[in-house]
């Protein structure tokens, strides 16, 4: 009765407004969560302001809460937040806290891993410490009395990300390896991957490949392509592989062929 969510983006100003402004019932707090309405982003500039006046003026019981993907630090909604309230930001690990992570659950199970199988099951289930939390509680499982983690112990029970599978299959693309690519792809459809996530995965990669290309192509080095990019280092350096096998104009025609471009 005192808890309010809301996720749906069309919501206006004016409802967000009377959320917040209601008064806790039988109760000392209440808590508004408001979830993804793309608030601190360029787009909700409007609800943005109606909201910050909303919080100018809202009852000291009521807690707001707001979670957001993406967010522009310079509007006044966020300035309000930072200085009133409290800020958290929840960033991806790096590779090298992930390795560190991985070896330290893995301990408490009584298992050693070394540096460049932790870096492969990164690479191979994802960054998500929830999936990769899943994936260490099976390999202690599988691996049983042996102490130390193998890749095949990883290939044997572990569940490859989608992000895996894509960049291998525009690998297998890169390298003519077609029987491969097509076995990767019906791989995706049977595991009930929607085709149109498969065909905007697949745009990702080739423009991720593609700006790799482009930078190394005007001399940039790791560190600069990794700060134009704005993604994972290790992701960066694995894109800068994959252009290896491919000349700008064939990443060029891969992403004119994308419908979603």
């Amino acid at each position: 009765m005192n808890y309010d969510e809301i996720t749906d983006t069309k919501t206006s100003a004016e409802d967000l407004t009377n959320v917040i402004d209601t008064l806790p019932f039988l109760a000392d707090r209440r808590v508004v969560v408001l979830k993804h309405l793309k608030l601190l982003e360029k787009g909700g500039k409007d609800r943005a302001e109606g909201l910050l006046k909303a919080l100018l003026n809202k009852p000291d019981e009521t807690f707001v809460i707001i979670v957001e993907e993406k967010v522009d630090k310079r509007t006044k909604l966020y300035k309000h937040i930072d200085k009133a309230g409290h800020v958290v930001e929840f960033s991806y690990l790096s590779e090298s806290d992930l390795i560190k992570y991985i070896a330290g659950s893995l301990g408490r199970f009584g298992k050693r891993i070394d540096a460049a199988t932790a870096r492969y099951l990164v690479h191979y289930s994802g960054t998500e410490l929830s999936v990769i939390h899943q994936e260490l509680q099976k390999l202690a499982d599988y691996t049983g009395e042996e102490s130390v983690i193998s890749n095949d112990d990883i290939d044997a029970v572990c569940t490859k990300s989608i992000e895996s599978k894509i960049f291998e299959l525009v690998d297998c693309m890169g390298t003519s390896r077609r029987a491969r690519a097509l076995k990767l792809y019906h791989d995706l459809i049977a595991s009930k991957e929607p085709p149109l996530r498969i065909l905007f995965m697949l745009t990702r990669q080739f423009r991720m490949t593609y700006k790799a290309k482009l930078c190394h192509t005007h001399g940039l080095s790791d560190s600069a392509t990794i700060g134009k990019m704005k993604v994972q280092p290790f992701l960066v350096k694995k894109c800068l592989l994959q252009a290896r096998a491919f000349t700008i104009r064939q990443l060029e025609d891969a992403l004119n062929r994308m419908p979603a471009n």
